[in-house]
């Protein structure tokens, strides 16, 4: 009777163990600290991007950084002069003067206190020129980021650019700054 007790309740911790949202719990006074954290990332990366700055976007990112590009290209860039070297050669394309996109956070989700997934919609309302005279129409793109925190700095883990046209799940006012 001691026995199966025992059992019984070992179970019920081991149920209650294997729960999701008993995995790792953040302190409510903890996640907006850590959602401002995220968003000043966001806003980091969004500020380099407008700017067209290789550099600094690679620096956000962390060493080994996987980026599915809107055509649907994998990339894994081995070190820091490959990531640089991966936003230049796209940079290289548009043309100087061409707007810059506005990004909205959509959503942010912390997974656990160091993991966050993050969705963000940015909008090309003038389209993209490029330097060989052609134009991108106006667009719209949900980017889904794996954001790690890496010896006390979030960084972008992985990217996932997704053409989205109409802006269907971008709702967001929130601009991002």
């Amino acid at each position: 009777m001691v026995r199966s007790r025992r059992i019984c309740l070992g179970l019920l911790v081991l149920a209650a163990a294997s729960q999701p949202e008993n995995a790792q719990v953040i302190r409510k006074t903890e996640t907006q600290s850590v959602r401002n954290q995220i968003r000043e990332l966001i806003a980091r990366w969004n500020d380099a991007y407008r700017r067209l700055d290789a550099k600094v976007l690679a620096s956000l990112e962390t060493v080994d950084v996987e980026i599915v590009d809107r055509f649907g290209q994998l990339h894994r860039p081995s070190d820091v002069s490959g990531r640089e070297q991966l936003w230049a050669e796209g940079f290289e394309m548009i043309a100087k003067g061409s707007a810059a996109p506005e990004s909205t956070i959509e959503q942010i989700r912390l997974i656990s206190p160091d993991t966050a997934s993050v969705q963000v919609c940015t909008h090309f309302s003038d389209g993209i020129r490029l330097t060989d005279g052609a134009r991108i129409p106006p667009l719209w793109e949900i980017n889904s980021y794996l954001i790690v925190k890496k010896r006390s700095a979030w960084l972008v883990a992985a990217l996932n650019i997704h053409d989205q046209t109409p802006p269907e799940g971008c709702t967001s006012s929130r601009r991002v700054r």
